[in-house]
């Protein structure tokens, strides 16, 4: 299963999604761009400049999101087609990564991205795009 930084940043800061997405974190066999990692520590210092978390907390947050046990592919065997898949999904190219790596793994995609999900699937691309909510062990 492929999982995007919303995934992990749930399931690291209390939320709506954090139950479902620690659930996902404990399946195992979880696949991710490398960029994922520095997703989350973006969120993670955004946190810290909103006053959401202490910088303390930022720091212990992102060491263990770096420990999780993801399989991390190289985001520069990932770059040119998820550069075509943002130019003609007009998105950012930091989902399409993920898109990408779901396509070519042939792997459901969870995410809690409304926005991109209903964009994916308006192109029928072959891809399993799953919201947090819907996704089932």
């Amino acid at each position: 299963m492929i999982i995007d930084s919303n995934i992990v940043i749930h399931a690291i800061t209390p939320g709506d999604f954090t139950t479902k997405a620690r659930e996902i974190l404990s399946q195992g066999s979880l696949h991710a761009p490398e960029i994922l990692i520095a997703e989350v520590a973006n969120v993670l210092g955004r946190m810290v400049r909103t006053r959401t978390i202490e910088i303390s907390q930022a720091a212990e947050l992102y060491n263990y999101a770096k420990k999780l046990p993801l399989r991390l592919s190289a985001s520069r065997e990932l770059i040119d087609r998820a550069f075509e898949l943002s130019l003609d999904l007009v998105h950012p190219i930091f989902d399409c990564y993920y898109l990408e790596l779901a396509l070519r793994e042939k792997l459901p995609f969870v995410t809690t991205d409304n926005h991109f999900i209903q964009k994916v699937r308006a192109r029928a691309y072959d891809a399993n795009i799953i919201h947090l909510t819907d996704w089932n062990s």
